[in-house]
């Protein structure tokens, strides 16, 4: 689906964007797969739980918390905030009523700072090797990205974490094992425009391969 003609949805989501998003994605379930494109559209997960219509949990894996307070104003014509690749999860947490559970695993220890006072649990890539086990309270949506990962097995445009592709796969598989996952979505990569390189895009296409094999045996 090429949404590169929206404007106002690069980083942030104006109302007029939200609005179009909301539109194209509305024939599509939110049980499934979705690939997003890079960080700068993480917001779009918000959109994809909004749709869920059942209770449920939120797994991130990301290197940035994405709960920053929105700090460009009001939407035109409307009392919310604008929607934003670092506000989202805020959103969620704040105007979900489904949401039960929020775990954020793989955080940036300089950032987890910003998720004291809310209602998630926050593990930051110091916890990588003792992380607890992944039981929910109620069916999971899963979402991935990138930057999470070491930059030995992805090329991202934001900072990267220290987690392998090894313990990613291996958490993704204790998660499917112990939770019924209503959907998973994944963001991060780069682009030429971002000054991403031929051997960037190399790792990364192999890190898709490797995810979409890894997702479609544990589905």
């Amino acid at each position: 689906m090429d949404c590169s003609i929206i404007e106002g949805s690069e980083c942030w989501c104006d109302a007029d964007a939200r609005a179009e998003l909301e539109a194209r994605i509305a024939p599509y379930p939110a049980a499934g797969i979705h690939w997003i494109d890079t960080g700068d559209y993480h917001y779009m997960t918000r959109l994809w739980t909004a749709r869920l219509g059942e209770p449920f949990s939120l797994l991130l894996l990301d290197h940035h918390p994405d709960v920053q307070a929105p700090s460009l104003g009001l939407m035109a014509g409307s009392d919310d905030p604008l929607l934003s690749c670092g506000s989202w999860a805020r959103e969620v947490l704040e105007k979900d009523p489904d949401l039960r559970e929020f775990w954020m695993v793989g955080i940036d220890p300089a950032l987890s700072s910003e998720a004291e006072g809310l209602k998630v649990r926050c593990f930051t890539e110091d916890d990588l090797l003792n992380l607890p086990e992944p039981v929910f309270s109620s069916p999971v949506y899963i979402s991935l990205d990138l930057d999470v990962l070491r930059k030995e097995d992805a090329r991202t445009n934001w900072d990267q974490g220290r987690m392998t592709l090894q313990q990613l796969s291996e958490y993704l598989e204790a998660v499917f094992a112990r939770n019924r996952v209503l959907g998973v979505d994944i963001c991060g990569g780069i682009t030429a425009a971002k000054g991403g390189h031929a051997e960037d895009f190399r790792i990364n296409a192999e890190l898709r391969d490797k995810l979409i094999e890894l997702l479609m045996k544990i589905k």
